[in-house]
């Protein structure tokens, strides 16, 4: 008992982090990465630009002198998210996530009277094409389009399903008119034909 009880603790959530733990202010090898790479970009915005450098002067310190400076080390790092994650590689995993969700949905429906009109999409799914779409756009547009058509060839889902199920599911973050207005453009028109939408776009025709 004693032995089984050691092994079920050493094969613990906890135990397999600490395989990963760097040893640095508890954070994992990958958050040090991170934080070593953002360290490295901000020195050289702090210190190797020496009209930036010369604010660390007293005479030169002041709120609107620190806060330009905050404001260009945000932009650095909302600009290049793709080193933190890539896009694409999200989207992939969202196409996926979000099939899973049609053929979950799909198999309940098969017990229920009536085709579906919609098909659930759960939240911690939504929320990560809500901040595809919040954050790269194009690539969002490019994945809505990517879901709707392998939806239609794989499952046999109906494109206005589809459609109709990601825009019920989408609680964005995003101010109501953008959304809808991004939602418009990206969803298919009724009247479309089947050969209207390409895929492929992420690898996963």
């Amino acid at each position: 008992m004693a032995q089984d009880w050691a092994e079920e603790r050493d094969r613990s959530p906890e135990s397999a982090a600490a395989k990963l733990d760097s040893g640095d202010n508890d954070l994992s090898i990958g958050l040090v990465d991170l934080r070593q790479r953002l360290a490295r970009r901000f020195f050289g915005t702090l210190w190797e630009r020496p009209d930036w450098r010369k604010r660390w002067a007293l005479r030169f310190r002041t709120a609107s002198a620190v806060q330009e400076i905050a404001d260009e080390l945000a932009l650095s790092v909302a600009a290049d998210t793709d080193s933190i994650i890539d896009a694409h590689d999200l989207a992939a995993t969202v196409l996926h996530a979000v099939l899973d969700e049609f053929a979950y949905g799909k198999e309940l429906d098969s017990s229920i009277d009536g085709p579906a009109t919609f098909y659930g999409i759960t939240t911690p799914v939504t929320k990560m094409l809500d901040w595809l779409i919040r954050h790269h756009p194009r690539t969002a547009h490019h994945l809505i389009g990517e879901i709707i058509g392998v939806a239609e060839r794989r499952l046999e889902i109906p494109r206005q399903v589809s459609a109709d199920s990601i825009r019920t599911a989408l609680d964005s973050a995003l101010p109501r008119q953008a959304r809808l207005d991004f939602l418009e453009r990206a969803l298919p028109a009724v009247s479309r034909g089947a050969d209207d939408w390409r895929t492929g776009a992420f690898g996963c025709e």
